[in-house]
């Protein structure tokens, strides 16, 4: 049985480095700050919030010369994309507003966003600091090689994690699932052929063993579905809602059926342009969790509606479960967030995390209306 010691190690060695790899990224000393290559803002860490002023929330999915008017003030974003395609980076000043209006002077180097394997870039990442925080040295020259020291330092710690990023991803789906396979595959068969020979103490300890190496198979495969969210290309398409949402209700029919879970949403349902994997990924997830976290005496009640917000659609998942309080707003979409013990409610804390990643990369917006016990209501705002 040391197989499941290791992988239950291996498990929680995946989760600190996912973990350790965001925190580094997220609390850098420098603004980093994505788009794709329409200039719409896709990340923005804490450090862009400080610099600028502007929340993460706020500036998802708008376009970043609607949120930091910039200046090159020796060339035009023509010449330093022009210069990006040549010799994949750039490095200068800009001149940009903070939300108040103060101007700044800001070192940035600007690159492309690449899928791994692939030559073709997805976005831009922008790595910005106040020119201010930089040591001052005599000449404008000092100043540029300082600058590009770090500029290198920091490429090269990003090139590393998403490195890193590919490994984890490999060992996540070839070598952890040795040792799972071997703990279920031994458990199917002691439960095969001595399951009548075995005392009651015995079939409880052996039907925890399968339970658990469910359990690590489900986390493996959506831990893998969020390390490869990102790396995907965005499809646009033309999808019908209503046909969206009933393949999403066909998949859950087991769990709908005995939860005797109902589910209400207009018709018609609009069609609109959008990535239909992203969209179902999203859907699926939310119907999935009202069904889980539900009210232990009522059975799950759904509601979908829709309308359209200045160019966007709006569409609002609700349930009558057992919601969220108003102090975890802000951290279920944290990846691994839980808020009940697994004992009690199935599910991994990666669910929403999946969610939330999956609506910013079609730069929307994602929000939460809910009180303990009172329900929850999702509020997801796409672009047309």
């Amino acid at each position: 049985m040391s197989f499941k010691g290791d992988a239950q190690m291996d498990i929680t060695s995946t989760k600190e480095k996912l973990q350790y790899q965001s925190n580094i990224l997220e609390n850098a000393a420098d603004a980093i700050i994505a788009t794709d290559l329409n200039f719409i803002i896709t990340s923005w860490n804490k450090t862009a919030e400080k610099l600028y002023g502007w929340s993460c929330d706020e500036v998802i999915g708008k376009d970043i010369d609607n949120i930091v008017a910039t200046v090159y003030p020796r060339c035009n974003r023509q010449t330093v994309m022009a210069q990006i395609s040549k010799n994949g980076n750039w490095n200068g000043y800009v001149v940009q507003k903070q939300r108040d209006g103060t101007d700044l002077s800001i070192a940035s180097a600007l690159s492309f966003i690449k899928i791994p394997n692939n030559d073709v870039p997805v976005g831009i990442v922008a790595i910005n600091r106040d020119s201010r925080d930089l040591i001052t040295y005599d000449g404008e020259q000092s100043i540029k090689e300082s600058l590009n020291s770090r500029l290198r330092v920091q490429a090269s710690d990003i090139e590393r994690l998403k490195e890193e990023l590919k490994d984890l991803s490999y060992s996540v789906s070839h070598d952890l699932r040795a040792p799972l396979r071997a703990i279920s595959g031994f458990a199917q068969i002691i439960t095969r052929r001595y399951w009548d020979d075995l005392n009651e103490e015995t079939q409880h300890f052996l039907n925890n063993i399968v339970e658990a190496s469910d359990h690590m198979d489900h986390l493996i495969n959506d831990l893998l579905a969020y390390s490869r969210l990102g790396h995907r290309t965005i499809r646009y398409q033309l999808v019908d809602l209503k046909e969206l949402i009933n393949q999403v209700l066909f998949i859950l029919s087991d769990q709908i059926k005995e939860t005797q879970a109902r589910i209400d949403f207009p018709i018609p349902m609009p069609i609109i342009q959008t990535d239909p994997t992203l969209l179902h990924q999203i859907f699926a997830n939310l119907i999935e969790n009202a069904i889980i976290y539900r009210q232990p005496t009522l059975p799950p009640h759904i509601s979908i509606s829709h309308h359209t917000e200045a160019g966007h659609i709006v569409i609002g998942i609700a349930d009558n479960g057992l919601g969220i309080p108003t102090r975890y707003h802000s951290k279920v979409f944290n990846i691994f967030q839980r808020l009940h013990q697994h004992d009690n409610y199935e599910g991994n804390g990666i669910g929403l995390s999946l969610v939330k990643k999956s609506v910013k990369l079609l730069h929307g917006t994602i929000s939460i209306e809910s009180n303990e016990k009172q329900g929850t209501t999702f509020r997801i705002i796409l672009p047309l």
